[in-house]
Parts: structure tokens; sequence; C-alpha cells
């Protein structure tokens, strides 16, 4: 399951289970306090198998002894909880079910105490793939939240986090900024604006802007946290590292992939919604270049790993292998080359769970497709079709694209000659060996060429190459 579905789902027990079950009679008392003291033990312990058949005696208990007893919801909720984390999301959906509708039954729809068993559900939902309707409960918990503890308070930033991945999840990109930018607000009126405490909600949200292919937003909130994490330790802290990193990483990421904003634009401020004199006068500029302010920004943060007694090693793996990527992006392998080697024994700590080495095969860092090749998913609710274009490669150990070769045969050969052209251009990280850069043959790259969709009653056209693969239908 979802990690943020597992912090949901604990956090939503931890929430209910602080205060033990009043006693209810005498046997019934002895008993229930029994199990509810062994349930609290098992699950603490992180045993949810043993967990269950606990929580499932003391809610069939209580519900036997007194069906509308204010303690029942409690124990619903605590036995979606652990069902839930045993896995079996539909008994956990009726187990949170069950504690919502006896607490609208006596507490009313407005009752602080419906923010369990919805956060719950939301919880559920999305680990069933049902990222709408979790995020319909999810809003409703919100609501109750805000209605019962404050516009701003911090007990519902979980639930905000798991509302964001939802909509992430169903593609709701104003949903995940408009929540991104509350949590945030959430955090600025608790703690201030200028408190490092703000800075994990803020680099989420510069992440996610980066994430999405708007880098100034994000470079504007990198900024920010460069601003406030320099307040602690003179800024010799990891949270200035990745700041001054994020900088230059969006410097570098807007050149390659949206060349035509370095023009100049209004630029909007992501917090206040205004426009950002500062921001958009940086961007206007007389050519597309890389701006040397991402160089420098990459440069400090190195510097101070560099002066730093035993710096963290993934944070230096990830610092050199920008200034190799820059360097790259910028056709500069003498510069580039020296970074890399260095990088090379300490990319392991650097790799998350999965992640594979980025210097064991090239990888593209100044490519621009074809624009025809992508024209058509500029354009808003435009239906696209892709068709795969596959290419053989000879990469240089400087990483200059030395021999592009079609494998795909059975398309236009006006598609294929101009990715050649576009590859003939192009610079890929070099591939390593033991250390040293090397020179690939023979790598297999491939482009998609997006063309609109056909109308629904149309015919279906032959490929002007002559047949092939249907293309998949994509969204632009």
């Amino acid at each position: 399951m979802h990690r943020i579905t597992q912090q949901l789902a604990t956090a939503v027990l931890l929430a209910i289970t602080l205060g033990a079950i009043p006693a209810a009679g005498a046997q019934e008392d002895s008993r229930r306090a029994e199990l509810y003291e062994q349930f609290r033990q098992v699950f603490a312990a992180g045993d949810y198998a043993s967990a269950l058949p606990l929580a499932q005696e003391l809610a069939q208990l209580i519900e036997d002894a007194e069906p509308l007893s204010s303690e029942l919801p409690t124990a619903y909720n605590n036995l979606g909880v652990v069902q839930f984390r045993t896995g079996d999301t539909a008994a956990a959906e009726q187990s949170f079910g069950r504690a919502l509708e006896l607490l609208e039954a006596t507490q009313g729809i407005a009752s602080r105490k419906l923010i369990s068993p919805l956060a719950g559900l939301g919880a559920v939902y999305a680990a069933q793939n049902q990222h709408a309707r979790a995020a319909d409960v999810l809003q409703q918990a919100l609501g109750i939240s805000r209605r019962a503890d404050g516009l701003f308070n911090l007990d519902q930033l979980d639930i905000l986090e798991a509302l964001i991945r939802s909509y992430e999840a169903i593609g709701a990109l104003e949903g995940v900024e408009r929540e991104q930018r509350y949590a945030l607000q959430v955090v600025q009126q608790q703690y201030g604006v200028e408190d490092p405490r703000t800075l994990p909600t803020l680099t989420r949200m510069a992440d996610w802007y980066e994430r999405t292919g708007r880098f100034v937003p994000a470079r504007g909130l990198w900024i920010r946290s460069v601003e406030i994490a320099s307040r602690e330790s003179g800024g010799r802290n990891a949270a200035t590292i990745n700041g001054l990193l994020g900088i230059a990483r969006t410097h570098r990421l807007q050149y390659v992939q949206d060349p035509e904003s370095l023009a100049g634009e209004i630029v909007i401020d992501p917090l206040t919604g205004r426009p950002d004199p500062i921001l958009s006068s940086a961007g206007r500029v007389g050519a597309v270049k890389l701006d040397r302010e991402g160089e420098t920004a990459a440069r400090q943060a190195l510097d101070i790993l560099d002066t730093t007694q035993d710096p963290p090693r993934a944070l230096l793996a990830r610092a050199l292998m920008e200034l190799g990527d820059w360097f790259t992006t910028a056709h500069d392998p003498a510069a580039a080359i020296p970074y890399y080697q260095r990088a090379w024994p300490l990319i392991p700590e650097m790799l998350a769970p999965g992640e594979q080495n980025p210097l064991l095969a090239p990888r593209p860092l100044h490519y621009r497709p074809p624009a025809g090749a992508v024209r058509n998913l500029a354009k808003p609710d435009v239906e696209t079709v892709s068709r795969k274009l596959e290419f053989n490669l000879s990469v240089a150990a400087t990483g200059e694209v030395t021999q592009a070769t079609p494998v795909t045969t059975d398309a236009p050969e006006s598609e294929l000659s101009q990715v050649v052209r576009a590859l003939e251009k192009a610079w890929f990280s070099p591939r390593f060996e033991d250390g040293q850069p090397v020179a690939t043959e023979g790598f297999l790259f491939a482009e998609y060429w997006f063309e609109r969709a056909p109308e629904p009653d149309a015919p279906a056209q032959s490929s002007p190459a002559g047949g092939g693969d249907q293309p998949e239908a994509k969204k632009g």
C-alpha cells in the first residue's frame, strides 16, 4: 500500500486510542479492559495479525452490551485501521463506514469525531485506486477539521497530503496546486513565514512545480527555501544544499525542456498569486541560453560540502552529478567529466531502493524533440495518438551523439529524419565503466510522435509508410 495511506491510517488510529474505553459493568468491564490493553500492546508492536481478532472481539462485546454506546464508533474505527493494515481493504471500508453511520446518528454530521472514519475511508479508497471517492471523503474530513479546530490547524496536514496524492492520481492539477498552497499557508500561520519548520511543506511544493514542468515558480520556492535554511548554521545544512541544487536544476531543465519561456513572461508568485517583478525580470534575456545563476548555485552547494568535515555522501553525490549534468548540457565535457568521476564511487549512497545508477547507460540531458512530434500535446482538450519511433545511437565518451540510425521502418520518412536531426544535436551523460567514461554503440532510444486522434466515426487511415501497429490513444 502507498506510504501515505499507511501513515494516514496510523494517524487515524492514534487519534482515537489515547484513552481507554470506559467500563460498562462488572464482568464486561474486566474483559473489555483486558482486550483493550492487549490490543494496544500488539498494535504498538506492529503485530497487526494478532491485533485483528482482539479488535473484532472488542467491537462485538461493546455492540452486544450497548448498541448505542459512544465507544462503539471508536471500536469500529480501530478495527478498520487493523483491517487496512492487514490488507483487507473491503472489510476496512465496512468498519469505517459503520463507525461513520454510528457517529452521524449519535453525534450529528458536524462532529469532529467524524474526521477519523472519513480519513480512514479516504485511505481505503486511495489504496483501492478509487481516488475520486477518496478525494470526496477527504474533503469532508477537512471541512469538519477546519470548522472544529480552526482554518489553519496543524492536525489537518496528514489529510491534506492524502488529498493531494489523490488529486495527483486523477490528474486534477488545479486541486493539487490549491491544496499545496493551503498546506503551506497552514504551516506559515502556525510557525511564521521564516520558520525552518515550514521547509518540508515548501520544498514539497517546489518539487511538485518542478515535476510538472513549471520551472520558474519552482525556482522561486527553492530560492525561498535557501533564504530560510540559511538562517541556521550559516547555511551549512542539508536544506540549504537541497535548495541550491533545486535552483541549478530548474535553470537547466527550463533551458532544455521549455526554452521559449526564457524569452520572458510575467511570473506569478505561487504563494500570493500576484506577478513577481524580480522573477519576471530575471526571465527576460536576450537569447536562449543557460543562466549562470544555476551554475553558481550548484558550485555554492558543492563548496559547502567540500568544506564540511565528513559531508553526507548522498548530498555530495547529488551535487557532483548536478554539476556534471550542467556542463554536459552546456556541451562542455572537459568540465563535466571530472565531476562524474568524483561522483562515481558515491552514487550508490544517493539511490532510492530500485533506482538505477544514472551513469550505467547514456542519459539524455540536452535533447529537444522535433516541434512536429509534440505540437499536438500543447493543445488543450485534444485527443492524440502516438507513434513509437526507435533509433540506434552511437554516444561518444564525451556524451555527444555521433550517429543516429532509425530502427523503426513503418513510420513516415519525414518523421524519422526530423528525429534524427534532433538527435544529432543531442548530448547525453556518458556511460561509465570502472569510474571512466566510455563510448556506447547500439544504444536504443525511443521517441513518440503525437498526432490528432481520428474522429470516432471516421474510417481508419492507413499509415503513409504502409502499415504498422495501431497507435495508442493519449490525451494532450
